[in-house]
């Protein structure tokens, strides 16, 4: 029972934590997006406030934002919708402020925001991919326990649960802690 929970555990860890990373890096490429939208925007002649509007009306992720824009609402309040986003958020939100009390040259600032989001999700790229083998080394060195159990149908753990209360709770605590110790180093190398 405990080995069936333990791996049940296993599982379903790497799923959730994959689905995460999955949505996270999505969230990276739609600030991209929408930085160059509203970069072409400024280009194209648009006042901030329209380039902002257009760039938002079909993402439903930043609708708030699109609605505030649209409604006439200041610019601060604008950035302040976008504050959430995962890696310039805060710039942009700063940066509406600070075009909204001084009128500074919005294509500027927004065409460094969209350099410095491309370089940060360059990084993430390059990072992601110069240690894939460490990572991978590691799941599979923190997984071998797991393997070794699982080939062995589990009889080493059934008799020591088996064998009474200490080894039962011998028992559940190794599957707790191999539990524990592939979830960190996943943790770790993603």
């Amino acid at each position: 029972m405990l080995l069936l929970v333990g791996g049940l555990l296993l599982a379903l860890a790497p799923r959730n934590l994959a689905r995460h990373r999955v949505g996270r890096r999505r969230e990276n490429i739609d600030e991209i997006r929408l930085l160059t939208t509203i970069v072409s925007a400024l280009r194209a002649g648009h006042s901030l406030r329209n380039a902002i509007a257009e760039s938002l009306q079909d993402d439903p992720h930043f609708a708030a934002a699109g609605r505030l824009a649209r409604i006439g609402a200041p610019i601060g309040e604008v950035g302040k919708a976008l504050a959430g986003l995962p890696t310039n958020g805060r710039r942009i939100s700063a940066a509406l402020t600070v075009l909204e009390m001084t009128g500074g040259q919005a294509a500027a600032v927004f065409d460094r925001l969209l350099v410095g989001a491309v370089r940060h999700a360059d990084v993430a790229r390059q990072r992601r991919q110069l240690t894939a083998q460490a990572r991978a080394s590691a799941l599979v060195v923190a997984a071998l326990p797991v393997v070794a159990i699982a080939l062995s149908g589990g009889s080493q753990l059934i008799s020591l649960a088996r064998s009474g209360a200490v080894g039962l709770t011998m028992a559940a605590a190794g599957v707790l802690l191999q539990a524990v110790g592939l979830l960190i180093v996943w943790r770790l190398a993603r």
